[in-house]
């Protein structure tokens, strides 16, 4: 398996909202010994979003620098997405 690989797999989770596996599979990556890349980070990120919980979103985005990566816009987009979807203006206005 490759970061492309491991990538692909979190985001099919992260379209369903399954916040849990989309998870799961970013730390099989990282116990792989893969280094995560932005877009492994910016899935988990969204699968919070579909999965209605803005808290780990944020969790997740304030991860990325122990990674040595650095957030995108894409990522900040899906963690205030995930704000949004739960109606956590005070947080989206933190992120932003």
């Amino acid at each position: 398996p490759t970061e492309v690989s491991f990538t692909n797999v979190i985001n099919a989770y992260a379209r369903v909202g399954d916040i849990e596996r989309a998870e799961a599979w970013l730390q099989r990556m990282l116990a792989a010994g893969l280094p995560p890349t932005v877009n492994a980070f910016t899935s988990v990120i969204s699968a919070c979003g579909q999965g209605g919980d803005a808290r780990r979103a944020s969790w997740w985005l304030q991860q990325m620098p122990l990674y040595s990566i650095s957030p995108t816009e894409a990522c900040f987009s899906a963690a205030i997405d995930a704000c949004a979807r739960v109606g956590d203006i005070e947080r989206a206005d933190q992120l932003a």
